[in-house]
């Protein structure tokens, strides 16, 4: 079985000039190493794809694998994580991990509590403000968290912003 390895290594977008904070979350050559052979040790032949911008010119290309091991975290917008396996998906090949839909909602931090709370599942309370002046009006119950819609991680607030 073959099985196309998809990531955003931190040097590809220094090349591009986006600073430390942006490419936080983004993987070192190590990982995808010892990913890569995790999955050859268990059979597994694999095809180093590289990010989204590689993955497009290899579909385009008519590259194909019979699976994808995703760990792309994407750059821009809701739907970043979700950009690979929505593409994947155009082509039928499928991929590791949750499908587009989960990913875009679990990156939303405030629908994906609501989506939490609607089932059912205890959930602490939340608030979403926009524009973010108005937080500095509300009444805190301290300590409490303070996340941005589309980033990790949480921030532990003890007292007023």
């Amino acid at each position: 079985m073959k099985i196309g390895l998809t990531y955003d290594l931190k040097d590809d977008y220094r090349g591009l000039g986006l600073s430390e904070d942006q490419i936080a979350e983004f993987d070192s050559p190590e990982t995808i190493q010892a990913i890569e052979g995790a999955l050859q040790r268990i059979g597994f032949e694999t095809c180093r794809i590289g990010n989204i911008f590689s993955l497009v010119r290899a579909l385009a290309s008519g590259d194909t694998w019979d699976m994808v091991f995703n760990i792309c975290e994407g750059l821009y917008g809701i739907g970043r994580e979700a950009q690979v396996p929505g593409l994947l998906n155009a082509y039928r090949i499928p991929c590791t991990f949750s499908d587009p839909c989960i990913l875009s909602l679990t990156l939303h931090k405030a629908l994906a509590k609501r989506a939490v709370r609607d089932m059912g599942i205890p959930t602490p309370e939340f608030s979403w403000w926009r524009p973010c002046r108005i937080v500095r009006r509300c009444a805190w119950n301290f300590p409490c968290s303070s996340n941005r819609i589309q980033r990790a991680p949480a921030r532990v607030l003890r007292s007023a912003p």
